[in-house]
């Protein structure tokens, strides 16, 4: 049986902080600014420490990424994004 799940892409900046309890937690602003949690999937297309990587490399130099990712929601009924991919896109 194959799952398929529906994805879709967008450029973000994203941000983190660190959680004493959970270690280093990411997250973007969006459109209102609205921020959103960002959550690495462990069936990502690239090792989830490599994602992780990116996006705090990202966030430290100011640099725009384009993530694939699924919209969800968590236990609160907030909403968050699940990444399976990453990509620092160049400066302009």
């Amino acid at each position: 049986m194959s799952l398929s799940i529906r994805t879709a892409k967008m450029n973000i900046n994203p941000e983190y902080y660190d959680s004493e309890k959970k270690g280093r937690m990411f997250n973007c602003q969006i459109f209102n600014p609205q921020t959103i949690d960002l959550q690495v999937s462990p069936d990502a297309k690239q090792p989830p420490e490599q994602i992780k990587a990116i996006l705090s490399n990202a966030y430290e130099n100011g640099i725009e990424c384009e993530i694939e990712f699924s919209a969800t929601k968590d236990r609160w009924n907030n909403e968050k994004f699940v990444i399976y991919d990453v990509k620092p896109l160049p400066k302009k």
